[in-house]
């Protein structure tokens, strides 16, 4: 049973490809995507492999294995080598202890013994960055993206942003936005994507134009964003390298907070869609013949990706580990010994969350898949 969790915020530094394999269609090398929506997204297998990878390198299991897998092939040296390998492989065990309790066990080492203490949903798309024609670009979502959002916060039992008619957390988005009709864009009270022609307010993506009304929730959804979304460093504050797009996603006019500066659009679910299918990055890739100098036969193909500046969340659920007590480290112990939700999400926190950095996906050595990590811990529930 699942007992604590959070929301994990992943901000693309650079085009992300988490690829489904190769396709018929128009391009050869598509991203993964929901079934239903279309929407792009990571399955939550690929989400947790990248985090138990990178808590392996946070913990030094990676450089142990490296360290072992060399001295394997000197240990018939002498019994120095192999009393060294002993002792890196003891070092081993204990480090790995806590990937083992929180991520569950190795398949290749001891896979039926026990699940893990996590559960990962697919990092789900929040915000699609599109090119504007007046503010460079724009972050664009929907209130069908929106309305998910709030389901997982209330899985997790994290607080979002309040509806500011009312003054309380915004339960149901219905209560807190009016319908978004077609060719509208719902923006900040003071939003710079807007372009005036006379009595007409416009906002242009890409090469479509929408009607533009300003509204106070989207300055308080937007707001929220900015305290939560971007990565943080080890003060608990936003990143520095981070602050100048914490300013675009929300910035006071004025002291008192009453308008805010956004590039936070919030489109109807159609037209959302259709940017998140048509506007995606799409690269053209060729493998070079080193002999002649030119492309190998054949070698010639297209990868999508979903661009720098997107943002996608998943859902982290935890439970109690379901490792022996005697086999938990003493940091996921807890008061009874036996460990629980709370202190899973605290050693996660601790020692794995606070990287700031994580590749997802595929293409690693040509520059794709780096993210900027954010969690955000709920509630007990």
């Amino acid at each position: 049973m699942y007992k604590d969790g959070g929301i994990l915020f992943f901000y693309t530094e650079t085009p992300l490809h988490a690829g489904m394999g190769a396709s018929t269609g128009v391009i050869d090398l598509p991203v993964q995507r929901e079934r239903a929506t279309q929407y792009p997204m990571v399955q939550g297998s690929g989400v947790k492999g990248s985090l138990r990878y990178l808590a392996a390198e946070k913990l030094g299991v990676t450089a142990l294995r490296r360290e072992i897998a060399l001295l394997e092939k000197r240990k018939s040296q002498g019994d120095a080598v192999a009393a060294l390998l002993a002792q890196k492989r003891s070092d081993l065990k204990s480090r790995n202890s806590a990937i083992v309790a929180t991520f569950g066990p190795d398949p290749e080492d001891n896979g039926p013994a026990h699940g893990g203490a996590l559960s990962f949903s697919d990092a789900r798309i929040l915000l699609f960055p599109v090119r504007s024609l007046s503010g460079v670009f724009a972050w664009i979502t929907s209130p069908a993206v929106l309305h998910r959002l709030q389901r997982d916060a209330t899985r997790c039992g994290l607080t979002l942003w309040q509806n500011k008619q009312t003054g309380h957390e915004a339960d149901l988005l219905s209560d807190a936005l009016p319908h978004v009709p077609p060719q509208t864009a719902l923006v900040s009270t003071a939003s710079p994507l807007i372009m005036e022609r006379g009595a007409q307010k416009k906002v242009v993506l890409e090469e479509f134009a929408f009607t533009a009304e300003s509204h106070g929730q989207v300055d308080a959804i937007a707001a929220w964003l900015r305290d939560h979304m971007f990565p943080q460093d080890e003060t608990g504050q936003t990143a520095r390298e981070y602050r100048y797009l914490q300013d675009l996603m929300a910035q006071p006019v004025n002291s008192s907070e009453e308008k805010i500066k956004s590039t936070l659009v919030i489109l109807d679910d159609e037209s959302f869609r259709q940017f998140t299918v048509l506007a995606t990055e799409v690269n053209t890739r060729i493998r070079i013949n080193p002999l002649t100098g030119t492309v190998e036969t054949g070698a010639l193909w297209t990868e999508e990706c979903v661009p720098a500046e997107a943002l996608l969340y998943s859902l982290m659920l935890a439970s109690a580990p379901r490792t022996a007590p005697e086999a938990l480290p003493a940091e996921l112990q807890g008061a009874n010994s036996c460990g629980s939700a709370r202190s899973v999400v605290h050693y996660l926190q601790t020692h794995v969350f606070g990287a700031g950095m994580l590749q997802m996906g595929g293409d690693e050595t040509v520059g794709r898949g780096f993210v900027g990590l954010r969690f955000n811990p709920g509630r007990t529930v």
